[in-house]
């Protein structure tokens, strides 16, 4: 360090310093909001529906990050995790699974042989 000098037996004593740390998190937030409005219908059996509804959802993203300005000495191990960029979600089982849209596609035409 600058500024110790050793003693008479030529071992540097320990010295007491303050140091400081300023942490900035950053939280940011979006919120979402949708209603689905959906009809099965029955297109063999003269358009009849078979069911409606309206479902309301929402859905909240957070995202969390942190900096400091400072001394990294005066930050507790706490600290430096809020540094790390974090997606915070709020569903109860973890992320949003995906799933296969495959089954809301209409079947594909199929080919003909013409003659």
């Amino acid at each position: 360090m600058k500024g110790n000098k050793a003693d008479s037996t030529g071992k540097f004593p320990m010295v007491d310093i303050t140091v400081k740390a300023t942490i900035f998190v950053t939280r940011k937030t979006v919120e979402s909001t949708g209603l689905l409005d959906y009809r099965i219908i029955d297109v063999a059996g003269g358009n009849r529906v078979l069911r409606q509804d309206r479902v309301p959802g929402s859905f909240t993203w957070q995202n969390q990050f942190g900096t400091f300005r400072g001394d990294e000495r005066a930050l507790s191990d706490n600290d430096k995790g809020s540094f790390r960029a974090e997606i915070l979600c709020p569903h109860p089982a973890g992320p949003v699974p995906r799933t296969d849209p495959s089954h809301l596609r209409p079947p594909r035409p199929r080919s003909a042989i013409l003659l």
